[in-house]
């Protein structure tokens, strides 16, 4: 198993696959059907803003988007909506999906996009691998943090995450209104903060 800072040409389809069955649940109530969500997100993928876990036979494990600098894995502009939901639809989708989702990166931090790993290479240390491959790329930016959020009722990834390092620096507490729109209840924000290795003189 190694790990790769790009996503493969061939494989797109297999990334946008194990990304969508991930994530579907936040964003089908504003983008309405599976198929809908897959075609935004291989309109907005940016291949070269993920670590890929590759297996020795080639194999897409999994993946880990970032963003940083202006720059995303999943960068879902106007266009995007517009070529699947018409100018009207896709105007107020792309503006629900803005109000709801928006996250932005302060100055000295890397964040997350969205982690994910195919279902027959769980429990193999995939997710462990990627998260090391993140941490020595805020390394060699010279970032300070390295932050994600995470929905309240996602307790299995929120241990997970507390075991790597990642500790809870904030929680958003969701209305109702907003719950039934994105199915959670609230989002805890984690940081971790990058380790510098000093070198003997």
């Amino acid at each position: 198993m190694k790990t790769e800072r790009f996503v493969r040409p061939e494989h797109i389809e297999t990334a946008v696959k194990i990304y969508v069955e991930a994530f579907q649940n936040k964003f089908i109530y504003l983008l309405g059907d599976k198929q809908s969500i897959v075609r935004l997100i291989q309109r907005g993928m940016n291949p070269g803003w993920a670590i890929t876990a590759i297996s020795n036979e080639g194999e897409l494990m999994g993946l880990a988007g970032f963003h940083q600098d202006n720059h995303c894995f999943v960068d879902l502009k106007i266009s995007c909506f517009w070529k699947e939901f018409g100018w009207f639809k896709g105007t107020y989708r792309a503006l629900m999906m803005k109000i709801f989702f928006n996250r932005t990166p302060k100055p000295g931090q890397l964040l997350m996009d969205g982690i994910v790993v195919a279902p027959t290479f769980r429990g193999m240390g995939v997710g462990k691998l990627l998260f090391s491959e993140l941490e020595v790329i805020a390394q060699e930016q010279k970032l300070e943090y390295i932050r994600l959020d995470v929905i309240k009722e996602n307790t299995r990834a929120k241990k997970l995450y507390k075991k790597l390092g990642f500790q809870v620096t904030g929680y958003q507490l969701m209305s109702p209104f907003i719950t039934k729109i994105i199915g959670t209840s609230g989002v805890y924000n984690m940081m971790k903060k990058v380790k510098y290795i000093l070198k003997s003189p």
